[in-house]
């Protein structure tokens, strides 16, 4: 069919990039001028991609130009395979998958089945095979996780930390183990280090508030705050999820933290909110309560 002609849902094929947190779309289009759609959104999408020829997942340009710094070269930020050239995809695509792929595909199948030890051992015999296999190195700490196993977690987040220092993945969930076991100051460092590598990054900065709250430096902690719901507000953050989530999540934070600051009046409007947008916790459910007792309304 020849392209000028084909109808639109026949021309073009629309793919999310594969990196961490990146919202952006990849537009692969055989009409002439590309993607209509795409052209007239180009924040939304992606006008040049390249695909790992090892995972053959697909990469927009802003990642790739990204890792190309970290990793001086252009390597998949999830299997450090070489990233080559769309046009390459029909060999691409009928590659067999090296063994170590076919090990962290079944581990993630064992994982949503709950056989989280199976899946820990696929993605050790995957780290074996492929060394620096960033994929492998971020589930096996997962799974560590959930198995208790906090120590060995933390090193195995370190081993992706060493192979790429900028894994928002493994920065928010380091940051958070290191939350949940009270190392305050390995916590706060994290989440310093989260923001070095993505300014932009909403959770970071709601993650560092959540910290700087529990170490009581309130003001700080509410700027931080501030400074997430602003970027999110603004539509420039990384990670923003169309569903609001993170709206919510910083007016819970930011509720938090106005209860113990003693600002009754601005704690309820947020934690309303919170609540409003979706996904409140029993915490927010909690500080509702606090908050009107103290001013004096038990509802």
């Amino acid at each position: 069919m020849d392209g000028a002609d084909a109808p639109l849902e026949a021309s073009v094929a629309v793919y999310y990039c594969s990196a961490y947190f990146c919202d952006r779309m990849i537009s692969v289009s055989v009409i002439p001028g590309g993607n209509p759609v795409a052209r007239a959104n180009p924040g939304s999408f992606a006008g040049q991609h390249m695909i790992c020829g090892d995972c053959k997942r697909r990469f927009c340009y802003q990642c790739v130009r990204a890792n190309a710094r970290r990793f001086d070269a252009a390597l998949c930020s999830r299997c450090l395979g070489t990233l080559t050239d769309p046009a390459d995809w029909p060999e691409v695509r009928d590659r067999a998958a090296p063994a170590e792929l076919d090990l962290v595909e079944r581990g993630n199948e064992l994982a949503r089945s709950g056989r989280d030890s199976e899946a820990l051992a696929a993605f050790t015999a995957a780290i074996e095979l492929r060394p620096r296999y960033i994929d492998a190195h971020f589930y096996q700490g997962l799974m560590l996780n959930d198995l208790g196993r906090p120590d060995e977690a933390v090193a195995a987040y370190r081993q992706v930390l060493g192979i790429d220092p900028g894994h928002l993945g493994t920065l928010l969930n380091l940051g958070r183990l290191c939350m949940r076991r009270g190392q305050l100051d390995e916590a706060l460092a994290v989440c310093e280090q989260t923001l070095r590598a993505e300014p932009n990054f909403v959770l970071g900065h709601l993650d560092r508030a959540v910290v700087l709250h529990l170490m009581h430096r309130l003001d700080e902690a509410l700027a931080a705050c501030a400074r997430g719901m602003e970027i999110e507000r603004a539509g420039t953050g990384v990670g923003s999820l169309p569903d609001r989530t993170n709206q919510a999540t910083g007016q819970s934070v930011k509720a938090a933290i106005l209860l113990d600051l003693g600002r009754h009046a601005e704690a309820l409007a947020a934690v309303d909110a919170a609540i409003a947008g979706g996904g409140a916790t029993s915490i927010d459910h909690q500080n509702r309560v606090e908050i009107l007792e103290a001013l004096g309304r038990g509802e």
